[in-house]
């Protein structure tokens, strides 16, 4: 038998408040980041640990990352899109922020929930908080206090997709069961497999903008035949395709669902399409410009971008779950940047800047990047928050080797080493045009 609903509770671990907000059923979460996704993630009866594929307590240096933990009775959430012991989702709510602009504004309401944050957060009034100062260790002890209120003891989930003790197939039939006993008319809809194997993930994947990122690098791929493809050919492919897969998706819900998730699955094809002429319009600059020039601009806005960032001297970047970094000069970040060297989840930190160590999307290098059109916003999309001042020493930096980058075996200080032999050996000789091979996207 599975547990009785009001025993399972739904935790979700962030990095802030993120426009949290009250309504007449209780707590409602925003989701303000730029993506496609419109599902948001929680673990059930415990906290999601960090892992190889995500860090959502603490930072590669140990600092606490996930400040605010929201704890809510499962009982009062919508039905989720999948069930699982330490990755359940739900669709979230969307509407058209404006009347006739393709922004939506994506929100899911989670009840009676318990709200675990730092001393001095706005939570709103109306909703329950539980107050704490200090890092970890002491974030953990109020959400067992929350835990605590609801008569619940927290479990430490250490694995990826099951419980302690558990396998991942006992899981899953855990997860079975208990949509047919919690949700008997919705079974049949209820994904309670891994998120990346379900119909929620299938949408995600039709997304342009690390395509368009892709294309400020080169031109051409390869379909899966091996053929060369122009990447605005791709991207035109990607979005006849996305449409007609989101009009699958919506026609297979029942009604009220589809009604929750019109304006997202509009605002989706919208982006789609307008992902597809920049793909055209900056596939017609690359030939009327040439590759050496299209490329020297790209990094001539970059270096120009850089000066204007608070902080002086070095950059230092790092990839998750490393413990050293590697020193940039400006110049040398500006290539990078306009380069596959630097990935949007990549950490960036400038000395003298005051801020933590922070993902691209969310630091002044973020918007920098941003204007160069390589982390785009949607249009309305709200600004990120200003980064929090240093409470810990920045991570040591060294000139060793360190994995980074969507190339995978490139490493930042090989690309930095080449560059300045290929400076070196020949300054003056422009490289012949290419046509770079993208990674699948």
């Amino acid at each position: 038998m599975g547990l009785p609903v009001p025993e399972l509770l739904a935790v979700r671990v962030q990095d802030g408040l993120h426009g949290l907000s009250a309504d007449a059923q209780g707590a409602r979460i925003a989701y303000q980041r730029d993506s496609v996704r419109n599902t948001l993630h929680f673990s059930l009866d415990g906290m999601v640990g960090d892992h190889a594929y995500g860090s959502f307590n603490q930072d590669a240096q140990g600092n606490l990352k996930g400040s605010v933990v929201i704890v809510a009775p499962l009982s009062g959430l919508p039905t989720p899109a999948g069930l699982g012991q330490v990755d359940t989702w739900f669709r979230m709510d969307t509407r058209a922020a404006k009347e006739g602009e393709a922004v939506v504004e994506r929100s899911l309401g989670v009840g009676r929930a318990i709200v675990v944050a730092p001393e001095g957060s706005a939570v709103p009034a109306g909703i329950q908080a539980i107050y704490y100062s200090g890092g970890v260790a002491e974030r953990d002890q109020a959400v067992d206090e929350a835990f605590g209120r609801f008569g619940v003891e927290r479990k430490v989930i250490t694995a990826m997709r099951a419980w302690p003790g558990q396998s991942e197939t006992q899981a899953r039939e855990w997860a079975e069961r208990n949509a047919a006993e919690l949700y008997p008319n919705a079974k049949h809809a209820i994904h309670c497999d891994t998120h990346d194997s379900g119909a929620d993930a299938d949408l995600e994947r039709f997304d342009s903008r690390g395509l368009l990122e892709s294309l400020r690098r080169g031109r051409f791929t390869e379909d899966e035949s091996g053929a060369e493809i122009t990447l605005a050919d791709l991207a035109q492919e990607r979005a006849q395709k996305g449409r007609e897969a989101i009009e699958a998706f919506l026609g297979g819900l029942p009604a009220d669902e589809r009604a929750r998730l019109q304006a997202h699955s509009e605002w989706h094809k919208n982006r789609l399409a307008q992902d597809a002429a920049a793909a055209r319009a900056l596939d017609a600059e690359w030939v009327a410009k040439g590759e050496a020039q299209f490329k020297a601009e790209v990094t001539e806005k970059a270096e120009s971008g850089l000066a204007r960032l608070p902080g002086e001297g070095d950059f230092f970047v790092a990839r998750a779950g490393f413990t050293q970094s590697v020193a940039f000069g400006p110049k040398q970040m500006a290539e990078a940047l306009a380069s596959e060297a630097i990935a949007p989840d990549d950490q960036i930190w400038r000395s003298g800047m005051a801020a933590e160590w922070s993902r691209v999307s969310d630091s002044p290098v973020g918007r920098l990047a941003q204007s160069l059109g390589v982390l785009a916003p949607s249009r309305g999309a709200p600004a990120p928050s200003a980064p929090p001042v240093i409470v810990a020493p920045p991570p040591p930096f060294a000139n060793e080797s360190v994995d980074i980058g969507r190339l995978g075996a490139v490493k930042l200080s090989a690309w930095r080493d080449q560059r300045e032999l290929d400076a070196e050996i020949q300054p003056l000789a422009p490289a012949a045009p290419e046509r770079v091979r993208t990674p699948s996207l």
